[in-house]
């Protein structure tokens, strides 16, 4: 099985004669993107006459997982060509939309919080507005599609923003009255979101009782997170949430990042919090794809004070291997 490098070689050289005659005359390109936490092989096909035109991309780096999965490079190339033509369709409807006098015109109603860590994405914060909080960094999504599947969404860089007019607190301002408008907080007890799971499964409702022992409030573990699910952990910002659940629990509260998705929400009680932070650390190298992952810190809740702070400072745990090399600088409600 050829290695990475060789695979993307084949795909630049190979890729465009598998799209068919109605991309003759397309140019093909292949560029390092920058997403949460990783950097990626972009790459997408582009009318020479319009490069600047919105395109699609699909990326060599799941193209090759793919491949380690089939071993079979040909059916790799056709059901990615495949894949790519449906997005271009889509990709069309995009475009009519962020060209529309409507976007234009009330782009600043679609400004929403997304929570990533700071430290792994320093080069995507280079072209970001963004502020921090702890190790973490709040950026800023536009918001394109809600629809049935979901919703579609891009990353405000600085070149948008100024295409805008929008300064980081413009955006900041905007975006701390959509996010609950737009992706509307959502907090439920674990229970509730397994026995979903479960029912959505078909188990049995016998079954599904024998697996989820009810659970006393203080001892329950809590999901925070949005109603679609997608870029939900920065919920855990929004103060009045976590002050309701205080109270309900008659306790502070300690916050684990699961992913960008979500956060999990217990009492203090008793916890031993460097055992809660190894358990974030290995769920995350173990379990959560790198592109997801949070933080490997732990955060508490104080109900009386109504402050959020992190409460474990363990530099060595990057989010995606063991050890790195310098401690990390934490600069809380800085902005730029």
């Amino acid at each position: 099985m050829m290695n990475y490098e060789t695979f993307k070689g084949i795909v630049e050289n190979e890729f465009l004669g598998s799209m068919g005659p109605e991309f003759e005359g397309m140019q093909l390109e292949v560029i390092p993107v920058q997403k949460v936490n990783v950097t990626l092989d972009g790459m997408c096909v582009r009318n020479p006459s319009n490069p600047e035109q919105i395109a699609p991309t699909i990326y060599i780096n799941d193209m090759y997982e793919y491949y380690k999965q089939t071993g079979d490079l040909k059916r790799v190339m056709s059901e990615t060509a495949e894949t790519l033509k449906r997005c271009e369709e889509k990709a069309s409807e995009l475009r009519d939309i962020v060209t529309s006098d409507s976007m234009k015109e009330n782009v600043k109603d679609q400004i929403f919080f997304q929570l990533i860590n700071k430290e792994q994405n320093k080069e995507l914060l280079s072209d970001c507005p963004y502020r921090t909080f702890e190790d973490l960094a709040i950026i800023y999504r536009i918001l394109v599609l809600k629809d049935q599947d979901g919703i579609t969404s891009s990353v405000i860089h600085n070149n948008l923003a100024k295409k805008y007019g929008m300064s980081e607190t413009d955006l900041f301002q905007a975006a701390v009255v959509n996010t609950k408008r737009l992706l509307p907080t959502v907090v439920k007890p674990m229970e509730e979101v397994m026995r979903e799971i479960f029912v959505s499964d078909g188990i049995p409702e016998d079954m599904i009782e024998l697996m989820l022992p009810s659970l006393p409030n203080d001892m329950q573990f809590y999901v925070i997170s949005n109603n679609q699910g997608i870029n939900g952990a920065v919920n855990m910002l929004y103060e009045e949430e976590l002050y309701k659940l205080s109270q309900k629990l008659n306790d502070n509260l300690i916050i684990l990042p699961s992913s960008i998705h979500e956060v999990f929400v217990l009492a203090v009680g008793n916890n031993d919090v460097e055992e809660l932070a190894n358990l974030v650390k290995d769920v995350n190298m173990n379990i959560v794809p790198v592109n997801e992952r949070l933080s490997n810190q732990v955060y508490m809740y104080d109900g009386d004070k109504r402050t959020l702070k992190q409460i474990t400072d363990t530099p060595n745990r990057s989010l995606v291997d063991e050890v790195t090399e310098q401690n990390l600088i934490y600069n809380q409600q800085q902005s730029r």
